[in-house]
């Protein structure tokens, strides 16, 4: 099973993204999930840093920006 974040509506907003990145890695740990698809929305050059951020920090999930 595929996880997919979309960030489009919260591309503006930091905390909202941290919590939203938080939260699919925790579903994806708790279902087992292969892989999760993040969607960095408007503005993806600074989402996508965040993804990365954030997913680097997990050295056993692997964050991939779409």
């Amino acid at each position: 099973m595929k996880l997919k974040l979309d960030l489009h509506d919260i591309y503006n907003h930091g905390r909202d993204i941290d919590r939203a990145l938080q939260d699919i890695i925790d579903e994806a740990v708790r279902i087992k999930a292969p892989v999760v698809e993040i969607i960095p929305g408007k503005g993806s050059g600074s989402s996508r840093g965040t993804c990365s951020g954030s997913s680097s920090a997990r050295t056993s999930r692997r964050c991939t920006t779409g």
